[in-house]
Parts: structure tokens; sequence; C-alpha cells
């Protein structure tokens, strides 16, 4: 039989059972050879060698010397007995269960009493070496990293005792004997197994022979490719535009956001900068990354603009205008003074540029922008498109949107009148199922006179104030709703016919609302501003105005003033100082998703959201106020 051989398995356990299967019980030492331990595979080599008689004379040691009691101790490793006179007690010695100790063929537990012409085997546990090769791949795939771990075996001993002590208990311990170091990887070895983890990319050799003999973390082994994407094509407006945020402060002119410099005939608009085109990645396992494609710019020509490849040129003096891919340049009417009696109102298919005031009485009108650089002064600016004052509003009237406003209100009206009809509707149901006394038509009139009075209002408000809505619906609103008109409905099922031709009106007025747009003021006084976007109030703030935007109304700076008068905006109102310390009743409205915010709010300010009010009774700064979830108003603030 062979003395040494060689054996496999997937744990240490199993290479040790087949181990014991070819010396057929006998007894031989083990080292490990190798350990690989990967998500692929797995598996260890021992190495073993059959134990002789003198290899087990290395272990224990027998000696004999007349003594009263017998007593046993360590020396150089060796346990060394030594028996007492005939009768006396002999040694015993302890152990722990690390220790195997077999005292003439049978195994003893704990301790065990022993004398010189016993056959002792001590088995004393070794610390097997091992290594580990793993290899880490990055989340994103692109990367391979290398982890090699060697820990070396340690071979124990017994420790060594005094003989002079005569224990007649000997407490056996070990210690550390010699360190077994484990077998290194070689290259090939590593590279082997970086391949079986199916790395497809080069792999860095050179580093790996430079570091294999020490432990390795995370050594960067492969890189694949990562992909470039193209690159966005971009579009270069060769023109003076205020929106741009200032490029020594970072923010945004609000007093100049309107402005957009005109242009001259020929002049280069619009240009298209094409990105460069990127290509696909490979991660280290040979896979594509495809890269992102670009969708190609385009600009559609609208009037007044030819194109030279991607360039865009005006074809006549005017002002710049740009909407998603729509592109154009308007007629522009200048005013180089003040709008007043020398010049008469002001009424112009495109847009109006005024560099002085506009004057008492006077009026301007325009399907598109207006931009006034001084004063509107107890006068009326009305635009299709977006407003603009640089300075102040004094007990004037700015429209920006247009008909769009009247669309906007109407189409509010008629949404409060959507969720009243559902409620009417329902509260019929639920008494009809409990009653019969009346006809539908009575309980309806009954109804709409008592608890649904705001009905009739809404109805009034549309029929005498707008002419957006269609007359269809007026004609049911007579004949069915209004008055004793209601107690013609010979269903209440009706009800869903008229609710019907309401949603249909939402629908079309929703789509012919156009665009929003925004005005832009330094300050407002004893006036009313109207948007169908945002209002930028940049200056001073405003006193005693009705303030109306479809979105947002925003005072720019911290220290503006709102004093008197009703802001409203569906979804913000962001204000400085709301009132003063007088009292002066002020009032902030929003739809019920929207947010009041103010840097201080005095007593007497009332603030709406949605249905719900609440009035300040006293001074606070850094209010938010909001419904919660439960429709409840929330506002948040500091008491000063």
């Amino acid at each position: 039989m062979r003395k040494e051989a060689k054996f496999i398995g997937k744990t240490l356990d199993e290479a040790i059972e087949k181990a014991n299967n070819f010396y057929n019980g006998k007894e031989f030492e083990y080292s490990i050879v190798s350990s690989i331990d990967t998500i692929f595979n797995n598996k260890i080599k021992i190495s073993t060698k059959l134990m002789n008689n003198e290899d087990k004379k290395s272990i224990s040691s027998i000696e004999r010397k007349d003594v009263t009691y017998g007593y046993a101790y360590i020396k150089s490793g060796k346990l060394i007995v030594v028996d007492p006179k005939v009768g006396t007690e002999y040694a015993r010695i302890k152990f722990n269960s690390n220790i195997k100790i077999k005292v003439n063929g049978e195994e003893s537990y704990d301790s065990v009493m022993v004398q010189s012409s016993d056959d002792i085997d001590i088995k004393i546990p070794n610390l097997m070496g091992e290594r580990k090769i793993n290899i880490n791949i990055s989340k994103d795939k692109l990367e391979a990293y290398l982890n090699v771990e060697y820990n070396d075996g340690i071979r124990y001993k017994l420790k060594d005792c005094n003989e002079k002590e005569k224990n007649n208990i000997l407490n056996l311990d070990i210690e550390e004997d010699v360190v077994l170091p484990t077998k290194r990887y070689n290259k090939d070895e590593v590279i082997k197994q970086i391949k079986e983890m199916g790395i497809y990319t080069e792999i860095f050799e050179e580093s790996i022979e430079n570091v294999i003999e020490d432990n390795i973390e995370n050594l960067l082994i492969s890189r694949g490719k990562d992909k470039i994407d193209d690159e966005e094509d971009k579009i270069v407006e060769h023109y003076k535009n205020k929106k741009d945020k200032d490029k020594y402060s970072d923010r945004i002119d609000y007093k100049n956001i309107g402005y957009v410099e005109p242009v001259l005939k020929n002049q280069l608009v619009w240009e298209i900068i094409r990105g460069n085109k990127g290509k696909d990645g490979l991660d280290v396992f040979g896979n594509v990354i495809k890269h992102k494609i670009k969708q190609d710019k385009k600009l559609e020509i609208y009037e007044n603009v030819y194109s030279i490849g991607d360039k865009y040129f005006a074809s006549i003096d005017g002002k710049p205008y740009i909407q998603g891919k729509l592109v154009s340049i308007r007629n522009l009417h200048q005013i180089e003074g003040d709008v007043d009696m020398k010049t008469g109102n002001i009424t112009f298919v495109g847009d109006v540029e005024i560099l002085g005031d506009i004057k008492d009485g006077m009026k301007v009108t325009s399907q598109n922008d207006i931009n006034v650089y001084k004063n509107l002064l107890s006068g009326e600016v009305s635009a299709g498109g977006s407003v603009h004052i640089g300075e102040n509003v004094i007990d004037s009237k700015v429209v920006a949107g247009g008909g769009d406003i009247d669309k906007i209100k109407a189409l509010k009206l008629l949404e409060q009148l959507q969720l009243s009809l559902k409620e009417l509707y329902s509260a019929v149901e639920q008494i009809k199922k409990n009653t019969n006394k009346y006809k539908d038509g009575e309980l309806i009139k009954i109804l709409i006179e008592n608890k649904f009075k705001g009905i009739t209002s809404i109805i009034l408000k549309l029929m005498n104030a707008y002419s957006p809505v269609n007359s269809k619906i007026y004609i049911l609103f007579r004949e069915k709703l209004i008055g004793i008109a209601s107690v013609n409905i010979k269903n209440y099922v009706e009800l869903n016919d008229i609710l019907n031709e309401v949603n249909k009106e939402v629908t079309i007025l929703k789509e012919s609302i156009k665009s929003i747009k925004t005005v832009d003021i330094g300050y407002c006084q004893k006036s009313e501003i109207q948007s169908t976007g945002d209002i930028h109030i940049h200056g001073k703030g405003e006193y005693i105005s009705h303030v109306f935007a479809k979105d947002k109304v925003i005072f720019t700076d911290d220290s503006s003033i709102a004093r008197g008068g009703i802001i409203k905006a569906d979804s913000e109102v962001r204000c400085g100082i709301v009132g003063n310390e007088s009292g002066v009743p002020t009032k902030i409205v929003v739809g019920k998703q929207g947010h009041i915010y103010a840097k201080l709010a005095y007593i007497n300010t009332c603030f709406v959201v949605g249905t719900r009010e609440y009035l300040i009774y006293e001074n606070c700064k850094d209010v938010h106020c909001f419904l919660d979830k439960d429709g409840d108003i929330v506002v948040e603030r500091l008491v000063m």
C-alpha cells in the first residue's frame, strides 16, 4: 500500500472520507494542498501520509521510575509517565475534547489513568491551511476584481510542563509547534479560474503575477468597455433672451424675463448643433451594452424664416418666437416713446414693444406679446401672448392670454357645476329610496331651492358673463334647471343627460385653451392683473389689487409686500410680506391641491385653499398653508 496519496473532494470531509477508505481505517496524516471556492467551482485537494510506529512514538514517550505516587509531565512535546510504588495511585491525565487519546486501543474521554506500560496514542488536532479564490463583478458588469486569501496551517504539540511539579493529575494543553505554509497559486491556476467564471475581456496577467504570493483584495483583473450614448442635438438661439440666467449670479433676471431682442432680416436666429454619435459597450462577459440613440432634433418653419442646412435665418425684421419645434419671426411694432394721445391706442396683430410709458386712458392690444419698458398708468394692456411691464402698474388692467382668460373662468364654473350635479343626482336617488311623495321634477326643484342653491348661481354667471360656452347648454339650463323649469324633468335620470353635456363642454374648453402665458411686472396698485399662466411681481409688490393666475403668483423678492386685495392662483402663491401691522385685510387663494407660502403674515390675512379658509389672528413668519390628505387646512408657521 502506498504511504502517500492525494485525494479531491467538494468538501474537506469528502476528501478525508476517500482517504479513510483508501487506508482501510489505518491512521494517517493529511494537509490541504489547494482549495477553490467560486460561484461555479468548489473543490479541495489534500495530501495524506500513512503513520508508522515511529510517528506514534514521536507523540508519546514512556518512562518508569520508582516513586510514591504516579505522575506525568510533558517534555519537548512528549508525554512522560512515571509509575508509583506498587499499590499506590497511578498518574491521571485530563484533556479537552480537542485532544483524542486511546489507551491500549480504547478511546478515553475527559480523563484517564495511565501507567508506563500502557500503549498511549495521543492525537493532537492541527489547523489545516486553506486558500481561496473569489472573483467579484461590479454591478454594471464592466469590471472584474480578484480576491485571493491564504490561511496557513498550524501544527500543534503538547505544551511542556515542569517535571518537578510531579502532577498526579496532569492537565494536557497544546501550543503552536510549526506553521505549515499553504501552497500558493500560480498565475496559470488563477487565470484558469478567471476563465471558468466566463470572463471574456482582456485579463491583466501582469498585475496578477506581481501580487499572487500574498493575499489580494479587489484587484482589478479585467475591464469591459462602457457604452457611449449619442450626444443630444442642441438648438442654439443667436439672439438676446432675458430668460437666461445671469452668468455671474446664476439668478434669473425677473425684471426683464419677458424681453427678447428683435432680429434683423437675414440674421442667423437659430442653429441646430448635431451631437456626436455614440457606440455600444461590452461587459466583461462579452455581452454587448447597447448605447442610447438620440432622436434628431428638427425645427419646423411657421412664418418669416428660411433655412440653409441646420441654420435658420429671419426673412423679415421682427421678433423671434419658438414653441416646441415651431419657429417664426413675428412682426414687431415698436413705439420709441410713450403711448399717449399723440400715438392713440395701439392695436397690432404682432408683438408690440413700447420703450416709454402707457399714459392715462390709453389701451394697447396685441394678438401676441406686449413689452412695456416703463409704466402702465391708468391704462389697459391686453395680449394674446405674454405681457412684460418693466416698472409699475397703477390703476390699470393687464390681461395675458387674451380670450383664454374667459375660457378658464368658464371652465372653473363648469367643473363646479359637474360636482354639484353629481351630488344632486345622489341626493335625489337616496330620497326616492325612502319615499315617493314627490314627482322627480318637483323633488329636484325643492333641492335646488334649498340645499343646492349654488347650481342656479353658477348657471347665471355662465349665461350672463361668458361667451365660450355652447348655446345648446344654455337651452338645457333654461328648460331643465333654472327656476321652475326643473319641474319639467320627468325622470331624475335626465340629470345625467345634462351632466354628459357639461362634460362634453369641459372637454372642448380644455382642448381650446392655448399654451399658458405669463405676466411680469414690477409693482401694481389698485389694478387688475390676469394671466393664463404665471404672474411674477419682481419689485415692491402689490397694493389693493386683484391678481389672478391660472398657475402661480410669485413675488420674487422676499421683502416685497402684498397689502390688501385678492391674490389667486390654482397651484401656488409665494409671497414676501402679507398685510401690515394695522391688519389691512388681504386674501390669498389657491386651489385644493395648491400651496401658499409667505415669509411674514400679519393679522387679518385670510388664506383659502380650495373651500377651506384660515384667518391669521397673530403675526407669524415662515408660513406654509395647504390641505392634508383628509382635506383639512394646515398652516405651518412660527409665531412672532
